[in-house]
């Protein structure tokens, strides 16, 4: 590499760079906007104030709010997915490859409650284009599941089971609770329901092995 290479590679890097640190600053003011408010009340000043840059400057890198809202639903998403792999990555067992994931989407959402607000309350709002990507977005995590669901089987840990049916079922189940946390907002609930869900559901999936 030439240097008239290496320096215009390092320009594009960090354009790059912040490029994504002033994405991530409107993202986080986005989200505080669209949860308090929710999408349609939405105030693109207020997130440009929270932001504290121009709203020019939003409207420079999202060119519009739904712009702005889908591309945050699909940030936010991209990261719980990213935690989940990195989770179980290098772990063999597949039960405990879904109790890792499981755990990992519980605290991300309890860590980030101003997002699961948007999701539960924002994913059923749209009829339009933006339905598609949202739900693609909102669903993508499973197949990770799935694609565990399936290891298991074949390695018989796991009944023959219907694997999209099954990470669906799982999701909803763990949905049903972060819902319910929602508006119970104990920071001890977590666990126990985990504990619960985790049996009731592996007891359901699970192969018996035949006693000696």
């Amino acid at each position: 590499m030439s240097y008239n290479e290496y320096v215009e590679d390092n320009i594009v890097t960090r354009k790059k760079d912040i490029k994504e640190r002033r994405e991530e600053q409107i993202y986080k003011a986005a989200l505080e906007v669209f949860s308090k408010d929710g999408y349609y009340k939405a105030d693109m000043d207020l997130v440009a104030q929270k932001a504290k840059i121009g709203k020019g400057t939003v409207y420079r890198y999202f060119e519009s709010k739904k712009n702005l809202f889908v591309s945050l639903v699909e940030w936010g998403l991209n990261q719980l997915k990213d935690e989940i792999l990195t989770s179980i990555e290098g772990i063999d067992d597949e039960i405990e490859r879904i109790n890792t994931a499981l755990e990992v989407y519980f605290n991300f959402y309890k860590n980030h409650k101003g997002f699961y607000r948007i999701l539960v309350y924002e994913k059923y709002n749209f009829m339009d284009e933006i339905a598609k990507k949202f739900k693609e977005k909102y669903f993508a995590h499973l197949h990770i599941i799935e694609n565990v669901f399936h290891q298991g089987i074949q390695k018989g840990v796991f009944k023959n089971i219907d694997t999209r049916s099954t990470a669906i079922a799982l999701i909803g189940m763990t949905d049903a609770v972060l819902f319910k946390w929602l508006f119970e907002n104990k920071s001890s609930y977590f666990d126990n329901e985990l504990a619960a869900l985790q049996e009731i559901f592996f007891k359901g999936i699970l192969v018996k092995k035949e006693k000696d």
